[in-house]
């Protein structure tokens, strides 16, 4: 397997000439040396449906060196991802660079991680692998936690260790935060806090310093299991009063990116909102050429390739003859409860006695007016979907359910996120 294409030309020639998939997908494209913004656009659905009938069709040629994973396809669906040693190697360096640039470690930093290590996922893999003597000093020492322990001994192993960084997931972060406010202690050997995640709200960035009072908050990284680091942040915000609204600036190296409106249109004005579409220029053996990951964006500065990342792209829930809107969904819970939900909610999709049921799961302990906050988020969506009203009304649609959890029981994707939606029919 050759080295990184240089440019988009060379991925776009090099997958049309060895896949089926692109050569069936690039048959009306007429030009030798097409632009990027004239090809289609990857619909994911049928880019995993021919992955998943024939792996060879999206592959461009044996698979004979590296690593297989499961990763989250459309739907939730675990789909086979092929990577080569070559390009996990270019990836895995590529992070690292990027990792030790942001950190700028000084001697003796103490690293705890957060992690799943039960999950054989690229995301926790590649993060031990290149922590290890590539991201932390090499005087430096790293404690790896499973969150899968209870959340009193997670704080009595950190408190022990006294660390200088917190990374993981935002949802176990905050739940850490949390339980150190309910034991009236702090962190304040923590001078910053690294998550996995995007925008994060000011009462929540009010709530992680009441825990961690000397640290900075931001996301190290804009990276993809499957894709690698595709962004690296800008300006790191201050102040305890704010959103934490990530700015990266794009890692040309990796991929290029475009930022693409639901109807086709390139973004390249400052302050559009659009879908973050990718090409690979790594990827070889299982490449990906624009295609759309699920996230919103917008430009800062189109010439500089600075943008500002504006949270998951809107995931449609279908019940019946219903469609909603999953932030909608999670709005109407928000105003009911009286509490930002975000980390914090999920849609179930489930079938009982083959209708189907939508339920609300929320981490949070049940309230003794759980019934009454169920009527109430109900009687919202009666009143706002003609649709949901008349399901209900014909016994298309169950009605609908809240579930109260623990945070640990919420479902979460490769990279540590909370999934929006869960599809167990």
């Amino acid at each position: 397997m050759d080295g990184k294409f240089s440019h988009a030309r060379e991925a776009i020639a090099f997958a049309r000439k060895n896949s089926t998939y692109y050569k069936r997908l690039y048959q009306s494209v007429q030009q030798d040396e097409p632009d990027l913004e004239d090809l289609p656009i990857i619909y994911p659905d049928e880019y995993w449906n021919s992955a998943r009938t024939d792996l060879s069709s999206v592959m461009t040629g044996p698979f004979t060196t590296g690593n297989i994973y499961c990763i989250s396809g459309p739907s939730n669906k675990l789909e086979t991802l092929q990577l080569s040693r070559e390009e996990e190697f270019k990836l895995s360096r590529t992070k690292s660079i990027l990792w030790r640039g942001i950190l700028d470690p000084e001697r003796g930093e103490r690293i705890v991680n957060i992690m799943s290590p039960h999950d054989l996922r690229l995301g926790f893999w590649d993060t031990v692998n290149t922590s290890n003597g590539m991201v932390a000093p090499e005087s430096g020492v790293q404690l790896f936690i499973s969150n899968e322990k209870t959340m009193d001994r997670i704080i009595e192993e950190v408190e022990r260790f006294q660390p200088s960084v917190v990374f993981g997931s935002l949802p176990d972060i905050i739940r850490l935060s949390e339980h150190l406010g309910e034991r009236h202690s702090t962190l304040p050997s923590v001078r910053v806090v690294l998550y996995l995640g995007g925008a994060i709200p000011r009462g929540i960035t009010q709530s992680l310093h009441d825990g961690f009072p000397n640290a900075r908050l931001y996301p190290p990284l804009y990276a993809k299991p499957q894709l690698g680091p595709l962004g690296f942040p800008g300006a790191i915000p201050t102040g305890i009063y704010r959103d934490v609204d990530p700015i990266y600036r794009v890692c040309d190296y990796v991929a290029v990116l475009e930022i693409v409106t639901d109807d086709g249109i390139v973004v390249k004005e400052a302050g559009v909102k659009g879908n973050i579409v990718v090409t690979h220029l790594i990827r070889r053996l299982q490449p990906l050429i624009r295609y759309p990951i699920g996230d919103v964006a917008e430009w800062v500065d189109y010439g500089s390739r600075i943008f500002k990342y504006c949270g998951k792209a809107s995931t449609k829930i279908k019940v019946a003859n219903t469609i909603l809107d999953w932030s909608t969904l999670k709005d109407i819970t928000s105003d009911v409860m009286k509490t930002d939900v975000s980390g914090r909610f999920q849609c179930i999709l489930r079938l009982q006695d083959s209708c189907p049921k939508l339920v609300l799961r929320l981490a949070y302990p049940k309230p003794s007016e759980a019934g009454e906050l169920r009527h109430n988020i109900e009687k919202v969506l009666w009143n706002t979907s003609s649709t949901w009203k008349s399901d209900r009304q014909a016994g298309a649609i169950l009605c609908l359910r809240l579930e109260w959890v623990d945070d640990i029981l919420l479902c979460v994707g490769e990279t540590g996120e909370v999934l929006d939606v869960v599809d167990e029919r």
